[in-house]
């Protein structure tokens, strides 16, 4: 009977008021219930089952889940939403744990929208805004995006909307700048063709990118932060610099210095025209044209490349030509 009258309160919303749409949310907790008749309800289970009846009960209406600290996030449970919306709390602490994250969401095939509060605004408003540049760079450099942004130039800091910091006229230029960084290499940036390759394909004996630098593949404090996605011609290395600070994303971060030298070796198959750089400080947000030779490897050609000193974060980006 719950079921049946919050379901119906969400068909007024849609053909009474004229919301486009309907969020629904959880605490994150509890994982296990007791009905009024002292049974378990698995809400693991229940949740997809009731998202299934007000998909079916809304029509077209659009329908968006907040799949609290990554819970439930299941096949199930995405099959009803428009986006994969992720509220993001402890233990998800680090960039890495960000990571993590987004490639199990996207599993789903749909639009993943992190929201990540940037709880420095609130706790250590000296050194927030580079936790939200950190932070919202890392995110959209993985192919998803970050809800931070509030109205009339504001930051949401925690759950609760309400409480919210005024960003500096200095900071809300320079978050503007990354948010059109982003507008402008979307079809880059969020390419679902492109797969996350870090792990497999460089360090140990893996050999199809060998970095020779201060460099961490899974997002380590004081390293350069490297992510590598691919298909089966593009190239897609993301960098991020946290040479002089720590991996936990919600933290304060000191403004960087610019990072350490960086270079890359990377197997190829085919001829490469270009190798481009892509760096938000850029007022002008323009790729530069690298310098790169081309040269005869143990399995395939070889394409080495040294990486320009940069700030926050880089994109660097090839493809091979058929």
């Amino acid at each position: 009977s719950w079921r049946s009258h919050i379901i119906s309160e969400y068909e007024k919303s849609i053909k009474q008021v004229g919301f486009d749409g309907i969020h629904l949310d959880t605490y994150g907790y509890p994982k296990k219930a007791l009905d009024y008749n002292n049974e378990v309800i698995e809400l693991g289970r229940e949740i997809p089952k009731f998202l299934d009846n007000v998909e079916e009960s809304l029509d077209n209406a659009k329908l968006i889940f907040n799949n609290v600290g990554a819970w439930p996030l299941t096949k199930e449970c995405a099959r009803s939403q428009t986006s994969v919306y992720i509220e993001v709390w402890p233990p998800f602490d680090t960039f890495y744990n960000l990571k993590e994250i987004i490639l199990k969401a996207k599993e789903f095939n749909k639009p993943v929208i992190l929201a990540a509060y940037i709880a420095s605004f609130r706790l250590d408003r000296e050194n927030a805004l580079y936790s939200a540049l950190f932070t919202t760079f890392y995110i959209n450099s993985l192919g998803a995006t970050h809800l931070f942004l509030g109205e009339e130039g504001c930051v949401i800091t925690q759950g609760y909307y309400c409480d919210y910091t005024k960003l500096r006229d200095e900071e809300k230029k320079k978050i503007k700048r990354y948010q059109d960084f982003f507008v402008a290499y979307q079809s880059l940036l969020y390419d679902n063709s492109l797969v996350d390759v870090t792990m497999t394909h460089s360090g140990w004996d893996n050999e199809d990118y060998i970095i020779d630098g201060n460099y961490s593949l899974t997002s380590e404090s004081n390293n350069i932060s490297v992510i590598i996605r691919e298909n089966k011609n593009k190239h897609l290395i993301s960098l991020m610099n946290l040479e002089n600070n720590d991996n936990v994303w919600h933290l304060g971060k000191k403004e960087p210095s610019l990072s350490s030298f960086l270079k890359f070796k990377v197997q190829i198959y085919s001829d490469v025209k270009k190798v481009l750089f892509l760096d938000p400080e850029d007022s002008k947000l323009l790729p530069t044209s690298l310098d790169f030779e081309i040269r005869e490897g143990d399995r395939s050609k070889v394409i080495e490349f040294e990486v320009p000193k940069f700030k926050v974060g880089a994109l660097v980006y090839f493809i091979e030509e058929n």
